[in-house]
């Protein structure tokens, strides 16, 4: 439970969209927060309160409402340490999501996920070193759709460039295997670079679907492709 939370969280935070919406959701909680304080601590005005707490957190040293209590100020000095730091991060995720090729690298990631949830009756390809990559190219020409598993994030940036399906991620482990879609998948090929973790990846499969062809690498034998089985994965 733990891991599938810190998995979450690290994806999450590497979506530059993501970030930018926790940034400005950020900001949009200070200007509530500090406005409440400002009404709570100082007696002001709602319209007040929120004028105050918004030039305090952009800097902009108009002069105060009306003269600050000792914790009026203590609360302000924390207010303007918090907003001047998440204003920060919300300027730097807008440049980068605006200018960034992480955008698209984002945009292309979602339309994947999407298309993850929908696929059925493909094949999962555990491992895409030499191996993997020749088995993808054998599916492509086939016509067959795929899901690629690739622990390596380096290894599976052309997998994205090509706009072909995959999912970073261990092969061997439950979630991952069930994020490619495993329980709707016509087979599964493991080529994983050790022997061991393809034997731990077909059995956590078998778990997953007693219904599923598994195959290790040296024997894959394709079945037939029917006439209307639908094009290569793509998205």
């Amino acid at each position: 439970m733990v891991t599938h939370i810190g998995r979450h969280l690290r994806l999450m935070f590497a979506d530059p969209l993501r970030q930018l919406q926790l940034s400005l959701a950020l900001l949009l909680c200070l200007v509530a927060v500090g406005t409440a304080g400002y009404v709570v601590l100082e007696g002001m005005s709602w319209v007040d309160a929120l004028y105050m707490t918004v030039i305090t957190l952009t800097t902009v040293g108009f002069g105060e409402v009306k003269p600050l209590s000792p914790a009026g100020r203590l609360f302000t000095i924390v207010l303007i340490m918090v907003g001047v730091g998440a204003a920060a991060w919300a300027a730097r995720n807008v440049v980068e999501v605006t200018l960034g090729p992480r955008l698209w690298a984002s945009i292309s990631r979602r339309k994947m996920n999407e298309e993850l949830k929908r696929i059925r009756n493909h094949y999962i390809v555990c491992g895409y070193d030499r191996m993997g990559h020749q088995i993808v190219r054998d599916l492509l020409a086939r016509g067959e759709r795929f899901v690629v598993i690739e622990r390596s994030t380096e290894v599976a940036e052309p997998l994205l460039e090509h706009h072909l399906l995959h999912v970073v991620g261990d092969a061997t482990q439950d979630e991952v295997l069930l994020q490619a879609g495993v329980e709707r998948a016509r087979g599964l090929v493991a080529a994983l670079s050790r022997d061991a973790d393809n034997v731990l990846a077909v059995l956590t499969a078998r778990g997953s679907t007693p219904t599923c062809s598994l195959w290790p690498v040296p024997a894959v034998k394709w079945p037939k492709r029917s006439s209307g089985a639908p094009a290569p994965t793509a998205w």
